[in-house]
């Protein structure tokens, strides 16, 4: 039996004990299905209710102390409105990292038209992988399951980084993930239907 589909009703929320950053951010932790499912809903809002969410999104992670990039690349991932898509990416771009996040490496290859950037970032003790190739404008999203921190290596060959890959820390990989996120979606083409996961590698900071 089918389930029904998600509804999305947003609320002011200074009772609620939960913000609409808190939301996103569980959702992703939970499982990249409940994460899928709150971006689709984020997504058959209309117009005004997204641009509010948004705006609601960077200044609950702001009051906290957290970086809004998973749950902005998650809002990306299903923006269709050209200016709003573009105010979420600017914002992508801006966001900064909270003191002590995760430790982690990252590698880029390729040129502007066809390479890849990847990132590992340590959770407990194991090292979780995400990565986004690309031609053109077209990206496509680069996932393996998470490997202990001693196989870093074996992780990199399941992910698909070329040998020639360049190591760099996380917060640069992380960067240029932005900005090749924002410079596709600026080209109008597609984002990967897997950025979600995105959402859920960047959950631990907090």
């Amino acid at each position: 039996m089918a389930r029904p589909p998600l509804e999305l009703v947003w609320t002011r929320y200074t009772s609620a004990g939960q913000s609409p950053f808190d939301a996103l951010l569980v959702a992703a932790e939970r499982d990249a299905e409940a994460a899928e499912g709150l971006a689709l809903a984020y997504a058959a809002l209309d117009h005004e209710a997204r641009s509010a969410l948004f705006a609601s999104v960077v200044r609950d992670a702001e009051e906290a102390g957290r970086s809004p990039a998973g749950p902005l690349a998650l809002l990306l991932a299903v923006e269709e409105d050209r200016e709003l898509a573009e105010r979420i990416a600017r914002a992508l771009l801006d966001a900064s990292p909270p003191p002590g996040r995760a430790r982690g490496t990252g590698w880029v290859w390729g040129s502007n038209e066809e390479g890849g950037i990847a990132l590992a970032s340590e959770r407990g003790a194991a090292v979780t992988l995400f990565g986004v190739a690309w031609q053109g404008a077209r990206l496509r999203a680069l996932t393996a399951a998470p490997v202990a921190k001693g196989e870093l290596e074996e992780g990199r060959l399941r992910l698909g980084v070329p040998e020639s890959a360049e190591a760099i820390p996380l917060d640069a990989a992380i960067d240029r993930l932005a900005s090749q996120l924002w410079r596709a979606r600026r080209a109008g083409g597609p984002l990967p239907e897997d950025l979600r996961a995105l959402a859920g590698f960047f959950a631990p900071y907090r």
